[in-house]
């Protein structure tokens, strides 16, 4: 009698487990709080500047968040002023609803400053079941409209800046000019008689003009890639590529990448690994490898 009676038990539990039902995958996606950039430009002469916050959330969501200057070189009542300087957004997936962080620089037009950097952190969210993103920390540049291109005309040199082999030379100058038909959007070039002693000692002079835009609203020189110009020990021809750290690229000539280099007052700083490469009259790729400058090398202005 009890085995037919834990049979019966057995089967009365398996219908009721079939009655149940499959239980549904249930997803959840959590809301979270950010920047909507890491960088962000404004020129000195603009009245303000508005840093965004995002709330990302599936659903309609309020809260406060808090904030810091923490870094930067640009001083709070000298180069910008926070109108709201309590540190606390109210923020909303609802645009209409959402705070921004405003920063209004002070306008130093006709004074050299130099670009200056304000390094925004964000803090706590306030309301349950909100996380912090990933993009918690901004940059803010404010550029120095007195310098501008005016700041690249002229004589250029680097020394001794560190490559992936022996230190390297530059050597040139550089001049403003109009766009071109091959580079539209060039507004200032390097004329031929640049000099560069490479990571392998390879020393060479430039014998045609090199072109690039500088960016006033990134403070930035971008030299367009696949230049090439006829020079050096080889007697071949010199790409100038920029790859980060693709060197095959450079080698094969197949990057799309132009070189570029930050620019303040008296310095161009190389903003990625830069690699160069030697070709052939026809373009050809013969072996030669020119190693890579890296990163964050400075070209400094002669007085």
């Amino acid at each position: 009698m009890k085995t037919i009676i834990r049979a019966l038990s057995v089967v009365a539990l398996a219908a009721a487990l079939v009655s149940c039902g499959s239980p549904k995958a249930e997803f959840i996606t959590a809301s979270f709080v950010s920047f909507s950039g890491t960088k962000y430009t404004v020129k000195e002469s603009a009245t303000e500047f508005k840093v965004p916050v995002n709330l990302v959330s599936d659903k309609t969501l309020e809260t406060t968040v808090t904030y810091q200057i923490t870094g930067g070189s640009a001083i709070v009542g000298k180069h910008y002023t926070l109108p709201d300087a309590s540190g606390v957004l109210h923020i909303s997936n609802d645009p209409a609803k959402c705070d921004s962080i405003v920063i209004c620089p002070i306008d130093s037009t006709g004074v050299l400053t130099k670009n200056k950097t304000i390094e925004i952190t964000l803090g706590e969210v306030t309301a349950d079941g909100i996380y912090m993103g990933n993009a918690t920390k901004c940059t803010v540049t404010i550029i120095d409209v007195d310098g501008g291109i005016n700041l690249l005309v002229g004589n250029w040199t680097g020394t001794d800046l560190a490559t992936s082999n022996n230190p390297a030379s530059f050597e040139f100058s550089i001049e403003t000019t109009d766009p071109t038909e091959d580079y539209p959007e060039a507004n200032v070039k390097i004329p031929l008689g640049m000099t560069v002693v490479d990571a392998y000692t390879n020393s060479w002079t430039s014998q045609t003009d090199i072109y690039a835009k500088f960016d006033e609203d990134t403070s930035e020189l971008i030299i367009f890639p696949h230049q090439v110009f006829d020079a050096g020990n080889f007697g071949d021809k010199i790409g100038v590529l920029h790859i980060a750290l693709d060197s095959e690229a450079a080698m094969r000539g197949t990057s799309e990448d132009p070189v570029v280099l930050s620019v303040n007052e008296g310095v161009l700083s190389f903003k990625a690994v830069t690699y160069f490469a030697l070709y052939d009259e026809d373009g050809n790729w013969p072996g030669y490898t020119c190693g890579s400058i890296k990163a964050n090398e400075e070209i400094r202005k002669n007085d």
